[in-house]
C-alpha cells in the first residue's frame, strides 16, 4: 500500500485500443503455440491494470524470465514476464514429455539450453505482438535482453504507473501466467492517436481532407519541410539494438516453429561431442538440467552400460524420473537435438579452453597428518569423525596404506670372521 501512495504522476486513463491489441495477441499467440507443440494451448487476458511499478515488482516471484523489448518509434522499454512453471512445461512438452509434472525451480539460474528456448519462444510471442499492432499502429518491436533477477529491470522508476496486462495459458495443467507491462510513458502519446484517428475516420472529416490534399499537392513544399520530413524517416529506419523481429513473423531463425523444420545435417552420431566422456563428467555436465533434457540427453547415448553409469552417478532424487521419463519419451522436433548439441558443445569447450587442477583430496591430506606427531593427527581425526565418519575412514585407511607400503631396508647381513688357525 505504500508505493501506492507514492506514485507522483497522475492516475492516467485507459486505452481501449491496447486492449483490442491484446486480444488480437492472444489469439495469433495460441494458434503458434498450439502447432508448436502439437497440442491445444488456451491463451485469454485476465486483467489490464495500471498500477505503480515498485508495487508490481513486489508481485514478480524469483526467479522469472523476465524479457526486455522496445517498440519503435515509441520511447522507452517494455517487459514480458514469463512464469517458471511455463517455461518448464513448455520445456516438458517440447522434448518429448506430457509436460503433467511439476520440477521446482529450486531458487537456480536458467541453464544456456532453459535460456535458449525461452528466447525462441519471446521471439515467436513477439513476431506475434508486432502483427497485432499492425492494424492499428506500425511498430517495429526489437527483443534486447533477458533478466532472471527483477532488480535488474528497472524500465521506469519505481514511482511511475506501468500498464500490465495479465495473459493465462492453459496447457494440461491449471493456467500460467505471462504479463505485459508497458510504461505510461510509452503509451500516453498513443492516447491522442488512437481518438485521431477514429475523429478523421468519419465521412466528413474525410471530405474534408480530401479537398486540403488536392490543394497541398498543388503547392511545393518549402525547404525546411522537406529537410523535417527527411530526418523523421531517417530516425524511423535507424537500426535498434538487440534482436529485431521480422517484419512478416516468418522465416527468423531465432523464433519457436523454427526447431520444428527439418534440419538438413551429416550423418555424425547425435551429441557427438558427450560420446566419448566418461560417465561421471557427462552426469556432472548435465545434473543442474531439467529432468526432460537429461532424459532426452541420455536417450541419444549410444552405449547402454554407459547410459547406466550415468544415471548411477545422477543424485538419487533423479533417477527414477529421469528413467521414467526416457521410457515415456515422445516425438520431439528435428531441430531440437541440433540445437542442444550445439550449446552443449560450446559449454565444453568453454570448460577445456579454462583447465584446472585438483587441490587438496585425501591422500595429500592423508600424507600432511603422517608428518605430524600421533597425538595431533588423532586429535584431528577423532574431530573429523564427529561430522563426517566415511572422511575419517578414508584418511585413516589412506595413512595405513602408507605406512604398509613403506619398505624397510633388510639389516646387513654379517659375514661370519675366519678363525686363525
Amino acid at each position: 500500500m505504500e508505493a501506492e501512495t507514492n506514485v507522483d504522476s497522475p492516475t492516467p486513463g485507459r486505452i481501449p485500443t491496447l486492449d483490442i491489441i491484446h486480444d488480437r495477441f492472444c489469439r495469433m499467440f495460441r494458434i503458434t503455440l498450439s502447432g508448436a507443440l502439437r497440442r491445444v494451448a488456451n491463451v485469454n487476458v485476465q486483467s489490464t491494470e495500471l498500477i505503480g511499478y515498485g508495487e508490481f515488482l513486489k508481485r514478480v516471484p524469483v526467479p522469472s524470465s523476465i524479457n526486455l523489448f522496445g517498440l519503435s518509434p515509441l520511447n522507452g522499454t517494455a517487459i514480458m514476464i514469463l512464469e517458471t512453471r511455463l517455461i518448464f512445461t513448455m520445456l516438458d512438452i517440447f522434448y518429448g514429455g506430457t509436460g503433467e509434472f511439476d520440477v521446482e525451480a529450486k531458487g537456480r539460474d536458467f541453464t544456456p539450453i532453459e535460456q535458449r528456448l525461452v528466447k525462441r519462444v519471446m521471439v515467436s510471442a513477439l513476431e506475434d505482438l508486432q502483427t497485432a499492432w499492425s492494424p492499428f499502429y506500425k511498430v517495429r518491436i526489437s527483443y534486447y535482453r533477458a533478466e532472471i533477477n527483477k532488480l535488474f529491470a528497472a524500465i521506469v522508476p519505481l514511482n511511475e504507473h506501468v500498464m500490465v496486462t495479465t495473459l493465462n495459458v492453459e496447457i494440461v495443467k491449471a493456467p500460467m501466467t505471462i504479463n505485459i507491462v508497458m510504461p505510461y510513458s510509452m503509451f500516453q502519446p498513443l492516447a491522442f492517436y488512437f481518438k485521431a484517428k477514429g475523429l478523421l475516420s468519419s465521412p466528413f472529416i474525410k471530405k474534408i481532407t480530401n479537398v486540403l490534399d488536392l490543394g497541398y499537392k498543388a503547392t511545393p513544399l518549402p525547404p525546411l519541410v522537406k529537410k523535417a520530413t527527411a530526418k523523421i524517416k531517417q530516425n524511423l529506419n535507424r537500426s535498434e539494438p538487440g534482436h529485431v523481429i521480422a517484419t512478416s513473423g516468418e522465416n527468423d531463425p531465432e523464433n519457436y516453429r523454427e526447431l520444428s523444420k527439418p534440419v538438413p545435417g551429416d550423418k555424425s552420431p547425435v551429441l557427438g561431442s558427450l560420446q566419448h566422456l566418461e560417465p561421471e563428467m557427462i552426469a556432472k555436465h548435465i545434473v543442474n538440467e531439467h529432468p526432460q533434457t537429461i532424459a532426452l540427453i541420455l536417450a541419444h547415448l549410444i552405449d547402454p552400460e554407459k547410459t547406466a553409469k550415468v544415471i548411477n552417478a545422477l543424485p538419487e532424487d533423479l533417477r527414477a524420473d529421469v528413467t521414467y521419463r526416457m521410457a515415456i519419451l515422445k516425438w520431439i522436433p528435428p531441430g531440437v537435438m541440433t540445437e542442444i548439441e550445439a550449446v552443449l558443445e560450446k559449454e565444453l569447450q568453454s570448460i577445456q579452453s579454462n583447465p584446472s587442477h585438483d587441490l587438496g583430496g585425501i591422500k595429500p591430506v592423508a600424507e600432511i597428518l603422517e608428518a605430524m606427531d600421533k597425538k595431533s593427527g588423532d586429535t584431528i581425526i577423532s574431530t573429523i569423525r564427529s561430522s563426517n565418519p566415511e572422511l575419517a575412514d578414508s584418511l585413516e585407511k589412506s595413512m595405513h596404506k602408507k605406512v604398509k607400503g613403506t619398505t624397510k631396508k633388510a639389516p646387513a647381513k654379517k659375514t661370519p670372521r675366519k678363525k686363525k688357525s
